[in-house]
């Protein structure tokens, strides 16, 4: 069977972006990966869903606090804000959308990085997921 990528299907919403097992307790960068790992340009995020990864988290979040940013180092626009809280996620069935911030709503050309302001303390680790769509002709 035939690996899709997203630059398979421009306008169709899908999952762009994945950071699966990001350490929420670390304030480093942290890139996403395109999907298929093709590089995708010009794309819309529709959604950003955080949630406990079930593989190795055990701990409630409570403190970590954080956004994601169109380059490295806190950098470029905020796709979500700095000041965005996680402490929804508060077992393994749970999950939290992510606001998306002014920059995020508009077209993106750079892989996200996901930048903690504050970390969580102890281990704890988030599969996030960009949503969006492919754009063409920008």
């Amino acid at each position: 069977m035939a690996l899709v990528v997203p630059s398979q299907y421009p306008g169709v919403e899908q999952v762009l972006f994945k950071l699966v097992g990001a350490n929420f307790n670390v304030t480093t960068d942290q890139q996403f990966v395109p999907i298929g790992g093709v590089p995708i340009n010009n794309y819309f995020i529709t959604r950003i869903r955080a949630a406990l990864d079930p593989a190795s988290t055990t701990t409630n979040l409570t403190t970590a606090a954080g956004g994601i940013y169109t380059a490295a180092s806190k950098g470029g626009s905020a796709i979500v804000a700095a000041a965005q809280a996680y402490t929804t996620l508060a077992a393994v069935a749970t999950g939290v959308d992510l606001t998306i911030a002014a920059a995020g709503a508009q077209p993106l050309t750079t892989t996200p990085y996901l930048s903690l302001t504050t970390g969580q303390g102890a281990a704890a680790t988030v599969n996030l997921y960009i949503m969006g769509f492919i754009v063409t002709g920008l």
